[in-house]
């Protein structure tokens, strides 16, 4: 009975020590992290972009292994917040994807769960504009439907000037 029990004991103490084993992250003081963040495109509109956020220790070395989220607020009440989540990273620079869903000001919470535990966390500011550059009502005639349009008024001018004669 006490050999059953040592097979049994001997398998479950190496899943338990593997468990608390794990990567042994140094842990980072979180007042020591850097937080970076680029918006790709740069030109900032409701719908889809990503943040770029990179993470640097105080020593400028990359962070990888830590879990980050982004947070964003309208900074009127009433809206839902958007969230997006990534724990991959290369080089300590890590992409999120998020969509703005309404123009105006927006308060972004970067937050990093770091390797080895602790936390860092910042605020950025942004402002959304309301119309994509994309946008339809953004978009110009070329010239020749300009010319066109132009020869058209033109056309109807004559007609109602000769007819009023």
């Amino acid at each position: 009975m006490k050999r059953l029990s040592l097979l049994l004991f001997i398998p479950l103490l190496v899943v338990i020590l593997a468990a608390c084993g794990g990567e042994n992250a140094e842990a980072i003081n979180p007042d020591d992290v850097r937080i970076a963040v680029v918006v790709e495109p740069d030109t900032l509109a409701v719908g889809e972009s990503t943040f770029v956020i990179t993470l640097q220790d105080k020593d400028g070395n990359a962070i990888d292994g830590a879990t980050v989220r982004a947070h964003g607020d309208m900074e009127h009440e009433g809206m839902a917040p958007v969230e997006s989540e990534t724990n991959e990273s290369e080089n300590g620079v890590y992409r999120l994807p998020f969509t703005w869903t309404m123009g105006g000001g927006w308060m972004v919470t970067i937050t990093a769960d770091l390797p080895g535990g602790g936390q860092a966390e910042q605020t950025f500011d942004f402002f959304i504009e309301a119309i994509s550059e994309d946008s339809i009502i953004n978009q110009t005639h070329n010239r020749d439907d300009a010319d066109a349009t132009e020869e058209v008024h033109d056309n109807i001018d004559m007609e109602a000037t000769e007819e009023a004669e």
